[in-house]
């Protein structure tokens, strides 16, 4: 039943008869006032911000998604296909939020804080994640690259 109701929900956002917001700290670029939610998505992730379930980012070219499902696993579509280029394997796990954390590493979190999955970078303090139009997802220190999917060509 979860997975029924799973595939309706991302082949409503693919249509977009759907849509979802990502969160962002007040007194940071994005904000308005709105409870926190930025108004349109973006393809930037910065340090000590994360997606919470159903929350996504999108390449500027809107080809690209990266969605945390409602199950927990965070997943890296094409946008007009569905197709899956990437993800962490994690559903059903208890994920609650994909964290960019303040040391530099990508993690999925559950509502406990137990750690699922990780990037394993560390050291970074003023990384972001940024979805390119390439369909690559890149965790970036200044200009330098320190772990991507390696699904970009597309």
């Amino acid at each position: 039943m979860l997975y029924k109701k799973y595939l309706l929900y991302l082949l409503m956002f693919l249509t977009g008869m759907l849509s979802f917001h990502l969160p962002v700290a007040a007194g940071t670029a994005g904000y308005a006032g709105n409870g926190g939610r930025r108004a349109h998505a973006t393809p930037y992730l910065y340090a000590g911000e994360a997606l919470q379930l159903t929350q996504y980012l999108l390449s500027a070219n809107g080809k690209f998604i990266l969605l945390l499902t409602p199950n927990g696993n965070l997943k890296l579509y094409i946008r007009d296909t569905g197709a899956v280029l990437w993800e962490t394997r994690t559903a059903g796990l208890g994920v609650y939020e994909a964290r960019l954390n303040t040391s530099g590493s990508l993690g999925l979190h559950g509502i406990n804080g137990y750690l699922f999955w990780t990037s394993g970078t560390f050291g970074y303090p003023t990384s972001y994640l940024y979805l390119q139009d390439d369909g690559n997802l890149v965790l970036s220190y200044y200009a330098v690259v320190v772990w991507s999917t390696n699904t970009g060509g597309h």
